[in-house]
């Protein structure tokens, strides 16, 4: 009878283990999402709306590109935005997304923004403080890329 008493107490301690260890997951996932409408902290000069359907992978032949404008400027043989120029980000999709620099074809993430995850008809704005070519993606969804061209 001892056995199966102390089989017990390692299901009850699993148990209680994957149970905790479920909630911490949770709560560090969810406590990095931006919900309800965001408030820009200030006037952007630019947007981008992460489309509608963008995160349906049956759809992704059908949408020319997931991000509205996906580069900025709008004409690509113009110079880029104007440095400090703050561009936002709108998520008009029904899922969640990351606006993420960096290109998921030369490395991930290189560490310049990210806006961590916005739940759906959330915004987040970047002010661009330095001339370049910003390639950006979304983690949730790799395939979706798009790239802002500052200064120039």
């Amino acid at each position: 009878m001892p056995y199966k008493y102390k089989g017990s107490i390692v299901s009850i301690s699993i148990s209680i283990f994957v149970g905790v260890s479920l909630v911490l997951s949770f709560v560090a996932i969810f406590s990095n999402i931006q919900y309800g409408e965001g408030q820009m902290q200030n006037k952007p000069n630019y947007i981008v709306h992460i489309k509608i359907g963008s995160s349906v992978p049956a759809l992704q032949s059908d949408i020319q590109a997931f991000y509205e404008p996906d580069y900025l400027p709008i004409n690509k043989t113009s110079k880029g935005i104007p440095i400090n120029s703050i561009v936002a980000w709108i998520n008009d999709d029904e899922s969640f997304h990351t606006v993420t620099s960096g290109d998921i074809k030369k490395g991930g993430p290189n560490g310049i923004f990210n806006s961590g995850i916005l739940a759906p008809k959330v915004n987040w704005s970047w002010t661009f403080e330095n001339e370049g070519d910003f390639t950006y993606f979304c983690t949730v969804h790799p395939y979706m890329n798009g790239e802002i061209r500052v200064g120039g």
